[in-house]
């Protein structure tokens, strides 16, 4: 949810052209972007669960973070930064 109120008219072409490039990815690394809604006041978008909250909630839930698991991790962000790119 954003607070349409505190967005710029420039930030806000800004932001439509983001949310159209968003909807359109298609890739297992990257959280989906379903719909947007508005009414006068907020802006809200609807996106793809997912479970188990970000990677700091991860990190700090681990008893014991390897080397394996970060390189499971960076290889799925450098997956989904090359898609992007």
């Amino acid at each position: 949810m954003m607070n349409k109120s505190m967005i710029s008219k420039e930030d806000n072409k800004i932001i439509l052209r983001e949310v159209a490039i968003h909807k359109e990815m298609d890739h297992p690394n990257i959280a989906g972007m379903y719909e947007t809604f508005s009414d006068p006041k907020k802006a809200y978008i609807s996106m793809e669960y997912c479970e188990g909250g970000d990677l700091r909630e991860l990190i700090k839930k681990e008893k014991q973070f390897c080397e394996s698991d970060a390189a499971l991790i960076i290889t799925q962000v450098f997956q989904a930064l090359a898609y992007i790119h």
